[in-house]
């Protein structure tokens, strides 16, 4: 494949990637949310919103928890409060 043929895959590939929300990266602080993160997150479904939501109000900057990782993506944020709430709710239920 020659390099010009790869460099137009590269471009597809990439621009694919955005296109889905749930690539979309959180920035280490939420304060710092510009109108493109914004747009992603309005592309999730609501409960997926919810928990991004949930995931940065614990994080909050660093200000009550740990800050939010650098390149932490919306699907891993998902990933990540679903897996702490359960936990929360198996500690509740001992």
């Amino acid at each position: 494949m020659s390099s010009k043929h790869m460099g137009a895959l590269l471009t597809a590939l990439l621009l694919t990637a955005c296109q889905n929300p749930h690539n979309a990266v959180l920035p280490t602080d939420v304060t710092e949310f510009d109108q493109n993160t914004k747009d992603q997150l309005q592309k999730l479904t609501s409960d997926e919103r919810t928990m991004v939501e949930r995931y940065t109000t614990r994080h909050l900057g660093g200000a009550f928890g740990d800050p939010i990782p650098e390149g932490t993506t919306f699907a891993k944020a998902i990933e990540e409060q679903k897996i702490f709430e359960a936990r929360q709710a198996k500690q509740t239920k001992q």
